[in-house]
């Protein structure tokens, strides 16, 4: 199970770092709007705008196949033990006695907390890039390079 939380945190800061670099890319492409008259409120908004719906689309396309999955999978999961009273029970009544058991799917609080926690990374990367993209130095992103 640690293996998975590292390989987690790992895609998290890997779409964090992915998206950081799209918009590194396209620092001229805000500067130049600047310089063409849009309020760097404007321009904030436009990246906030789509970084928003990626960051949703994925949440929503996460819940809704961990959802499938679970709805899929857990039934097929539950174990229950034979009664041990010293008589044989058949394979037929063992499978009765697996299905008899409603399946119940508990959620967590601390389920809660890593979504917000989630949430609180999300709107903290947004924030750090509006700030980026509102705020350049426009005389050292339009700057021909030197090569």
């Amino acid at each position: 199970m640690v293996g998975d939380d590292y390989h987690d945190s790992a895609r998290l800061l890997g779409t964090l770092i992915a998206s950081w670099l799209s918009v590194r890319s396209r620092l001229t492409n805000f500067v130049v709007l600047r310089a063409l008259g849009s309020p760097p409120g404007q321009i904030a908004r436009v990246l906030l705008w789509e970084q928003g719906v990626v960051y949703t689309t994925a949440i929503v396309l996460g819940m809704l196949f961990g959802a499938v999955l679970i709805a899929a999978i857990v039934p097929a999961l539950v174990f229950v033990g034979a009664p041990n009273h010293g008589a044989a029970i058949s394979s037929g009544e063992f499978y009765v006695i697996q299905h008899v058991l409603p399946v119940q799917i508990v959620l967590p609080l601390s389920l809660l907390i890593v979504f917000a926690a989630l949430g609180g990374i999300f709107v903290a990367a947004l924030w750090i890039m509006a700030r980026v993209v509102s705020q350049p130095s426009m005389s050292q992103t339009l700057r021909l390079s030197e090569d």
